[in-house]
């Protein structure tokens, strides 16, 4: 029997696009990360994202130019909710939840 799919979370920035699964995401410039953002202003392990029991918490690993959500500089984990903007040092990423699939709706045939 199949399960119902369950939310799916994406983070976007520039022209990439990176799928959060269950489990811990590093962002930073370690080879690595699960987002590698080649940026001076971005620690090596500058913030992670943990998926956990279909929800996102970001959380700042120490960095020298912060992490931010929502324009406000993180000091402990933070929920986060579709249509997020995090900022790490200089580079903006915006976080994406997609719901659960739907079946593909046929087509009328022409």
């Amino acid at each position: 029997m199949a399960q119902a799919a369950g939310p799916r979370f994406r983070l976007y920035w520039g022209d990439h696009e990176v799928a959060l699964a269950e489990g811990e995401h590093i962002l930073g410039r370690v080879d690595e990360a699960t987002a590698w953002l080649e940026s001076e202003s971005v620690s090596r392990r500058h913030a992670r994202i943990l998926i956990a029991a279909g929800q996102a918490t970001l959380e700042d690993l120490g960095s020298k130019n912060g992490t931010f959500l929502g324009g406000q500089r993180l000091s402990s984990p933070a929920p986060l909710t579709d249509g997020d903007e995090i900022r790490l040092g200089l580079v903006r990423m915006t976080f994406r939840t997609l719901s659960g699939g739907t079946s593909t709706k046929t087509s009328p045939k022409t």
